[in-house]
């Protein structure tokens, strides 16, 4: 289950890195308050995914959220929703902000 849905994302200037990243809490039935938006740097979401705590990444599409893959840290240290063997963080298309 994700305690986390990520739904922004702040990127290093060379987009390798995710600097921080903007998501809800979630609640245990899966629920989350749109208007309560939490701001997590990369090592406390990095620190967070190795004590267990679940992140899924979160979209909006037609005014419609969208649950989508879950986030893993790969053998590199990376952040990513897919393992692909690049040395860079990766989370999908989401929206970025600055």
């Amino acid at each position: 289950m994700a305690a986390y849905y990520i739904f922004e994302i702040n990127y290093s200037r060379n987009h390798a890195l995710i600097k921080a990243a903007h998501v809800y809490r979630v609640t245990n039935d899966h629920q989350f308050d749109a208007t309560k938006v939490i701001s997590l740097d990369r090592e406390t979401i990095a620190t967070k995914i190795q004590s267990g705590f679940g992140f899924r990444v979160l979209t909006k599409n037609d005014g419609q959220w969208h649950v989508g893959d879950l986030v893993q840290i790969d053998e590199n240290g990376y952040i990513k929703i897919t393992p692909d063997g690049i040395k860079a963080d990766y989370l999908g298309h989401l929206p970025t902000y600055d």
